[in-house]
């Protein structure tokens, strides 16, 4: 996949996801606290199946995630992920975490709109 092809996937996943972290419901932008003080909501794509465990570019496996979620998730199994999750109280059940992505994931993805943004 060739760079412009990237952004403009990347763009369509946060498009589709409404700009909020799948995992938490962090929205962009939002002030929340973030590592024992306030800070900006930042979101990124995730690999759901990190690239190491050989998880592909693909929009069944990328979602909308902010950069805590992100950066405390990295290369952990769904399992454990979910248990620290629960841990913060952003979920109950680790069903919870599956139908929050499953529900992400199944969204058309809106690419003619992400081209539009990219080229401006």
């Amino acid at each position: 996949m060739n760079a412009r092809a990237a952004e403009i996937l990347r763009i369509a996943i946060l498009l589709r996801d409404g700009n909020a972290c799948v995992y938490c419901g962090g929205q962009r932008g939002e002030r929340r606290l973030i590592n024992g003080r306030m800070a900006v909501v930042k979101v990124t794509v995730d690999h759901v199946l990190p690239r190491s465990w050989g998880g592909k570019d693909t929009p069944r496996n990328l979602v909308c995630a902010c950069e805590r979620c992100n950066t405390m998730k990295a290369t952990m199994d769904g399992e454990t992920f979910a248990f620290m999750l629960k841990r913060y109280g952003f979920i109950k059940t680790r069903r919870q975490l599956t139908r929050r992505i499953d529900d992400a994931v199944a969204k058309p993805l809106d690419r003619r709109r992400a081209a539009a943004i990219y080229t401006q």
